[in-house]
C-alpha cells in the first residue's frame, strides 16, 4: 500500500511510527485543506489506535480517510499472528465502510464507493484491503494507472433548501457560530449584520474576530441575566465550548431555536429541540432580515453586560492567573498569517475568555480528549509551511502525545507547554478538589524534565517562568527563531 503512493507524485507521503499519533496527523492536515488525508497502517492492533482521531474527525466533520491492511477472510479468528476482525470496526463513526480482497479488486468499485459517500455530510472513511501472501510480491513494479480520488459533493444528499423561517418584528435575534470551518464568505455576511444583531462566535468558529467581544468572559460572574436570552437564537457551526452560555439558555430558553445547516445532523446543546433550517448559512444571512428594533436593544445589553462584568482573576490560583495573563498576551500578538493550536483542558477555555484573535484558532473540541493534540497540530503544521503554527498545551497533554513529535517536525511549528505540575484543571472544576485523595489519580502530578524529552524528539527547548510574559512572546514570535522549538512555561 505504502509502495503503491510512493510510486504516485500526485501524494506526498508522511511518516509517523506511532499509529495514534498518525492518525491524528493526518487530521490536522485534513482539518487545514478540508480534503481528504489518508492514514494508512498495518494490520492487527495498530488500526485500533486510529480509533481517536477517528472519533474526533466523525464530530468535526473532517474527511479522514483510513487505509488499513488486513489478512484475508480464511486465517481470521484462526490464531495468526497480526490478525484480527477489521472490516467495520469504526461502527457508525466512519461515513463509509470498504472492504475488499487485494487481489480481487476492481477499479470501478472505488468509483462507485465514491459515489455512495461523497453526497454525505463530510467526515472520516474506512477502507479495509485483505491482502495474502506473498504480501511483497510486485511492490516494485510499475505503478497502475490512476483512478480517481475520493471527494465529498459540496451538498449532502439529502439536502432541500428550507423556506425561510418568518421572524416577527417584535422578536430580537441573537446569532451564535460554533466551531466552525474558515469560510470568508461567512465572515463578509457576518459584518454586515453585527451593527444590528449580537453575534456570538466561539473560539473554534474561525469568526472569533467578530461580533461580541469578551462574551465568555463575562459569563464567567455566573449572573443568569434572563434579559440576555433572545426571542429568536439562530446557531450556525457544531459545538460551543461555553458552559455559562449552555447553563443561561438551558435555564432561560429561547422562544425558538433556529439551527441553520445543510446537514439534518445537529445536537441539542441548549436542550431547546431547534428546529432544523435546510440552507445554505451565507445565502441565509444575505437574505436575513434582522427586526432592528428588539435586536439592536439585546445587542446592547449584552454590551452593557460585559462591560459591567470584565473577567475577574483575584480569586484564582495563582497558576490560574499567570497561564491565563500569559495566554492573552500572547494571542493579541498574532495576525492573520499565523495559525493558533490549543489544547484540550485548560488552554482552549483561555483562548475563549481571552476575547478575540487575528489568527485562525482550532482545537479538537470534537470529542475534547486530551489524546492528539500535539500530533493533530505537528499535521496541521506540515500541511501549510507558509504559516506559522502555534500550539498551547498543557503539560499532561504534551507528554500523553509526545510521540507526535516522533517524526520529520516541520519548522514552522512552535509547541508551547503550560507546565503546572499537573492537570490543574481537576482544580478548576468543582467537586474533584473537595477530596484530596483524588488528586494522584485524576490530577496526575509530574515533574517531568520537558527539556530531555525535547532532547529525545530532536527538538530545541527554551524554558521560562511564566511571569516572564514580555520575553518569552519575544522569543516565540522573533522572526530570526525560523525553526521548530518546544518553549516550556513554568508556573511560579
Amino acid at each position: 500500500m505504502v509502495a503503491a503512493f510512493l510510486k504516485d507524485s500526485h501524494f506526498q507521503i508522511h511518516s509517523f511510527p506511532d499509529e495514534r499519533s498518525a492518525a491524528f496527523a493526518a487530521m490536522g492536515m485534513a482539518q487545514h485543506s478540508q480534503h481528504m488525508c489518508a492514514f494508512i497502517c498495518t494490520s492487527g492492533s495498530a488500526l485500533v489506535n486510529a480509533f481517536p482521531a477517528v472519533c474526533e474527525a466523525y464530530y468535526q466533520r473532517i474527511p479522514l480517510l483510513i487505509m488499513s491492511a488486513d489478512r484475508p477472510k480464511e486465517l481470521i479468528d484462526q490464531w495468526d499472528g497480526q490478525t484480527m476482525r477489521q472490516a467495520g470496526i469504526f461502527g457508525d463513526y466512519v461515513r463509509g465502510n470498504m472492504h475488499f480482497n487485494a487481489r480481487k479488486f476492481k477499479p470501478n468499485s472505488i468509483i462507485r464507493f465514491n459515489n455512495q459517500i461523497s453526497a454525505h455530510t463530510k467526515g472520516p472513511l474506512h477502507i479495509n484491503i485483505a491482502i495474502s501472501d506473498p504480501i511483497y510480491e510486485g511492490v516494485d513494479t510499475p505503478k497502475a494507472q490512476h483512478v480517481s480520488f475520493l471527494e465529498h459533493k459540496e451538498n449532502p444528499a439529502d439536502f432541500t433548501p428550507s423556506k425561510l423561517p418568518e421572524i416577527q418584528p417584535n422578536e430580537s435575534v441573537l446569532i451564535l457560530i460554533g466551531q466552525h470551518h474558515i469560510s470568508d464568505e461567512l465572515s463578509k455576511s457576518l459584518k454586515l449584520i453585527e451593527a444590528q444583531t449580537p453575534v456570538l462566535t466561539d473560539v473554534c468558529s474561525q469568526q472569533f474576530q467578530l461580533g461580541l467581544s469578551g462574551w465568555d468572559a463575562a459569563l464567567l460572574s455566573n449572573k443568569q441575566d434572563a434579559s440576555l436570552v433572545p426571542d429568536v437564537l439562530i446557531t450556525m457551526g457544531m459545538a460551543t465550548i461555553s458552559k455559562p452560555l449552555k447553563s443561561l439558555f438551558r435555564t432561560h430558553k429561547p422562544k425558538r431555536h433556529l439551527h441553520i445547516s445543510k446537514s439534518t445532523e445537529v445536537g441539542d446543546p441548549f436542550q431547546t429541540q431547534p428546529e432544523i433550517v435546510q440552507f445554505d448559512e451565507v445565502n441565509f444571512l444575505n437574505e436575513f432580515k434582522s427586526p432592528s428594533k428588539p435586536s439592536k436593544l439585546l445587542k446592547s445589553k449584552w454590551e452593557q453586560f460585559i462591560s459591567g462584568n470584565p473577567i475577574e482573576t483575584n480569586g484564582w490560583s495563582l497558576n490560574f492567573q499567570q497561564e491565563f495573563q500569559w495566554v492573552h498576551t500572547f494571542m493579541k500578538q498574532l495576525n492573520e498569517h499565523d495559525v493558533l493550536h490549543l489544547g484540550n483542558s485548560m488552554a482552549v477555555r483561555y483562548g475563549s475568555w481571552a476575547g478575540t484573535c487575528k489568527a485562525p484558532i482550532y482545537s479538537n473540541r470534537g470529542i475534547s480528549g486530551i489524546d492528539g493534540c500535539l500530533s493533530t497540530a505537528l499535521g496541521f503544521a506540515k500541511s501549510c509551511p507558509e504559516k506559522n503554527v502555534y500550539l498551547i498545551i498543557g503539560d499532561v497533554s504534551a507528554i500523553y502525545d509526545a510521540h507526535g513529535l516522533w517524526t520529520d517536525i516541520p519548522p514552522n511549528i512552535k509547541v508551547i507547554i503550560l507546565n503546572n505540575q499537573g492537570g490543574k484543571i481537576f482544580d478548576w472544576i468543582k467537586g474533584p478538589n473537595e477530596y484530596p485523595p483524588l488528586k494522584k489519580y485524576i490530577q496526575t502530578p509530574q515533574d517531568k524534565d520537558f527539556s530531555m524529552l525535547a532532547a529525545f524528539y530532536g527538538i530545541p527547548h527554551v524554558r521560562f517562568p511564566i511571569s516572564e510574559v514580555d520575553a518569552s512572546i519575544s522569543t516565540i514570535i522573533d522572526s530570526n527563531n525560523k525553526g521548530a522549538f518546544l518553549i516550556e512555561l513554568c508556573s511560579d
